[in-house]
């Protein structure tokens, strides 16, 4: 997860980032069959995460944050058996910072 403070150009001022959630293989639909024993199956596969972590994003008060963005961010990031890394978004929120209530 991300939190970023950014210029409406896009530009990033500030990034605050969680630490890195392995998550373990998914199940398939076989594996998740029905405890019953009917035999029935489940036709949703999927992998869970539980996130407990606070992200902090200093944001500047004052005239200048008419000009930010604050984004929040859910990435997953995969490797294949070669190597290669790459970064996907599941989910960007975008709010002005003049929406948040002052702490």
């Amino acid at each position: 997860v991300a939190f970023r403070l950014l210029r409406t150009d896009g530009q990033m001022l500030h990034e605050s980032t969680s630490a890195d959630m392995p998550l373990p293989g998914s199940k398939s639909a076989v594996e998740m069959g029905d405890a019953s024993g009917s035999g029935a199956h489940s036709a949703v596969a999927g992998t869970e995460a539980a996130f407990g972590q606070e992200l902090v994003l200093l944001v500047p008060p004052g005239p200048t944050a008419n000009d930010l963005s604050v984004q929040l961010s859910l990435e997953m990031v995969s490797a294949s058996d070669t190597g290669a890394v790459t970064s996907t978004s599941l989910l960007a929120l975008h709010w002005r910072p003049d929406v948040l209530p002052v702490l």
